[in-house]
């Protein structure tokens, strides 16, 4: 009997929107999630089969569930945190799908750009012979939290180059694309355009990515030039802008991504999160994609008389969300939404057999949404 015939019981350590991604990838295979978060109101914390309100740190608690689950995914970026999971998942035998040693890498901003250069990874030119405009990032910070562009050198005073990267700034669309596997072992899924907001915040995800031949190739030979060199045993992303001299690497990240799994799935019918356990449990036979369509997921925030597309942190702070199928006309919702509400956020994911297609029902979302917000001017906008 393979882990495909009995139900599993994953256990999610984080109730973030890391989170909440594996929770929808695992409610796809069946599998039992059980999410465990100190925040009683994290964002994952109703969407899973079980929650547990605990620290990680609370052994009493966390080796007995540890030890009850089939597998233990991190959805959490603190160090002590993930360490302790390893030293659980160590003690009870329970498989944990994560590699501490390209998490370290990835984790640092400075250290990846180091290993770009070292490595001869095309990556953005970094100041002092970039030209301006230039972009800042806090080399400890994932996602887009504190980066910010400068025009000017004089922009940069006070600005420690030991804690940020400043390096030339490109508007050309964005792509990004998951490997999964186990050292010499591994497989790149769909490569998915990813568009951000005037805070430089994933605002949208289309999959699969409308790119040319040329530009796939580009974006499939930097794939596996990467997941030769660091011999990944779990999964990591890879981030890349378009740019007059070819794709550039912005950055890699070795965790669940949020956002991308969902859209995948929806788009090709790989789950990266049954992947990421195939690899683990050394099982990695390609699995035949069910689908072969366009999603569009993007997030929305509904306030007052307008709605607003902006980037996932939105969804972070808004207490408990729910999966909706068909709400509002959407082939799925991840929201906060109740009946009457005057301001909530979802995300809002649209599939069909092209793209125009899923941008066209993406619209008659919004339509539906404004028709039952009551009467008045509401307004769409970009963010």
């Amino acid at each position: 009997m393979s882990y495909e015939d009995v139900i599993m019981k994953i256990v999610i350590a984080g109730g973030k929107l890391q989170a909440v991604e594996a929770v929808y990838l695992a409610r796809q295979l069946g599998w039992q999630s059980i999410v465990v978060d100190r925040n009683a109101r994290a964002p994952a914390a109703e969407m899973a089969d079980h929650f547990v309100c605990s620290e990680i740190s609370d052994h009493k608690k966390l080796l007995p569930l540890i030890r009850g689950g089939d597998v233990v995914l991190p959805a959490l970026e603190a160090e002590d945190a993930l360490a302790l999971l390893g030293v659980y998942c160590q003690e009870t035998g329970t498989p944990y799908l994560f590699d501490p040693d390209a998490y370290r890498l990835s984790s640092s901003k400075l250290a990846c750009d180091r290993f770009f250069r070292e490595q001869g990874i095309p990556a953005p030119r970094y100041y002092p012979e970039a030209e301006f405009p230039l972009i800042v990032k806090p080399s400890g910070q994932s996602g887009s939290r504190g980066v910010r562009t400068v025009a000017s050198a004089g922009e940069l005073k006070g600005i420690d180059r030991r804690e940020y990267v400043i390096q030339e700034f490109f508007r050309g669309p964005s792509y990004s694309v998951e490997v999964i596997g186990w050292g010499a072992s591994f497989e790149i899924l769909e490569i998915t355009e990813i568009i951000i907001d005037a805070q430089f915040d994933c605002k949208a995800v289309v999959a699969p990515a409308a790119i040319s031949a040329r530009t796939k190739l580009e974006m499939l030979e930097i794939a596996w030039r990467l997941a030769q060199l660091m011999q990944i045993c779990g999964i990591f992303d890879i981030e890349v802008v378009q740019t007059p001299h070819g794709l550039k690497v912005l950055e890699i990240d070795a965790r669940l991504p949020s956002q991308t799994p969902i859209s995948v799935w929806h788009s090709s019918g790989v789950n990266m999160l049954e992947r990421l356990y195939a690899y683990h449990m050394s099982d990695p036979a390609p699995r035949q994609p069910r689908a072969d369509r366009v999603c569009i997921y993007k997030q929305i925030a509904v306030d007052g008389r307008a709605i607003t597309s902006l980037g996932e942190h939105i969804l972070t702070d808004q207490g408990p969300l729910h999966i909706m199928p068909g709400q509002f006309g959407a082939t799925n919702m991840i929201t906060n939404y109740v009946p009457d509400a005057q301001r909530w956020v979802a995300a809002v994911i649209v599939c069909a057999e092209t793209q125009a297609q899923a941008e066209q029902e993406f619209r008659q979302v919004i339509m539906n949404i404004q028709a039952a917000q009551g009467p008045g001017a509401w307004e769409y906008r970009e963010g």
